[in-house]
């Protein structure tokens, strides 16, 4: 009987311990779990994919166009007429309608200044009346010889004034004529007045142009001599401007051209032209200077900077893309199917906002969307919406 009992209760201990260990090990029947976890999985990877985010990018149908290339310099102000005066002849420098300091300004044809010629006007008179003397004493043998020509000796005597100019001579028309006033000196004695006449005119400085006195190396008083340095002028009214350009974009730039000129800091424009064209090249900056002719530049201090814009040559079959949206591997994005994929270019002009490209492999017919935009994280063969 107690034996009986002891192995009834070793039965019930061991069916309480299997029913509490299968409880625990949570076993499913096999099959059912692995259904559940692919119907889990997929419900993971919808909800994955409802949060997916295409990016929206600015694009451009690809058409190639013409185009006017304006090109961008800074460039420096100089006149265009910037010279030193020098004295011909010497003697003591005299006022003239000038004050002769830095900064005056002056009139075209009006006297700069005066170097002392009374010495030279008394010793021109005398070699004036030498002349008249000596045509006084052919005109006897002028009326005699040639009495056709005699009227216009006469008169070309009686013109003659110590205090003017000397007049013309009378016109000689025949071998005769030239051989005789040669031979009485009259020819070499009348063109040697003349060229101290001209020498004379020297001793008066007069303004070239509208402007304004630079530098001055001799002043009122001192003794210039022959070849002497006494001014530094410089013109107003006509500037000049070179700007430094490349030599890419000089190959769009042609004299005539028109230039708009712009000092930033007094907010004044000028209008000029392309007048000359540099032919060396800057051994320091590679560039080339291009020559701006300004017609009014009153305001236009020389010296200064300037920014110009040239309107230069057009250019054909080009596409306009931001600068910003070339890679720096000469590429662009274009967007085929809605998937971002790189293409090269030829950039056949640019400047600071712009670039003019042509695709490389194409005709610009093909239907091709251009990003016209910077991109972030953006790889080729990601997946793109166009907005």
């Amino acid at each position: 009987m107690c034996n009986a009992l002891k192995e009834m209760k070793i039965v019930l201990c061991l069916s309480l311990f299997l029913f509490l260990a299968f409880s625990c090990s949570g076993e499913r029947p096999k099959g059912k779990g692995k259904k559940q976890d692919k119907a889990d999985y997929r419900k993971e990877r919808k909800g994955r994919e409802a949060k997916k985010v295409v990016p929206k990018v600015l694009a451009k149908r690809l058409e190639y166009t013409s185009a006017q290339v304006t090109i961008s310099s800074f460039g420096k102000v100089e006149a265009y007429h910037k010279l030193d005066v020098v004295s011909e002849v010497g003697g003591k420098i005299i006022d003239g309608d000038v004050v002769l300091k830095p900064g005056s300004s002056f009139k075209k044809g009006e006297l700069l200044l005066t170097i002392d010629s009374e010495e030279a006007s008394y010793a021109f008179k005398a070699r004036v009346s030498n002349y008249l003397n000596r045509l006084a004493q052919v005109l006897p043998d002028i009326k005699i010889d040639f009495s056709n020509k005699y009227t216009d000796w006469a008169a070309h005597f009686e013109a003659i004034d110590l205090n003017k100019d000397l007049p013309e001579l009378p016109k000689i028309s025949s071998t005769q004529e030239n051989t005789f006033f040669a031979s009485q000196g009259i020819l070499s004695d009348y063109y040697a007045l003349k060229s101290e006449e001209a020498r004379l005119k020297k001793y008066k400085i007069r303004a070239p142009f509208n402007g304004h006195i630079l530098d001055v190396l001799l002043e009122k008083g001192m003794v210039a001599n022959m070849g002497s340095r006494v001014l530094s002028i410089l013109s107003d009214d006509e500037k000049e401007v070179s700007f430094p350009l490349t030599l890419k974009d000089l190959e769009y730039v042609k004299i005539g051209q028109s230039v708009e000129i712009k000092n930033e800091k007094t907010e004044h424009k000028w209008r000029g032209k392309v007048a000359r064209i540099g032919a060396q090249v800057k051994a320091n900056t590679q560039s080339v200077d291009v020559y701006v002719r300004i017609e009014d530049g009153q305001k236009l201090k020389d010296g200064s900077y300037v920014n110009g814009v040239i309107q230069a040559s057009k250019i054909k079959d080009v596409f306009a893309l931001p600068a910003v949206a070339l890679l720096s591997d000469q590429s662009v994005y274009c967007i085929y199917k809605s998937v971002l994929h790189k293409h090269d270019v030829e950039v056949v002009h640019s400047d600071a906002k712009t670039v003019w490209i042509r695709l490389l492999g194409t005709d610009g017919k093909a239907e091709v969307m251009v990003v016209m935009e910077s991109l972030l994280n953006a790889v080729e063969g990601m997946e793109v919406e166009i907005r």
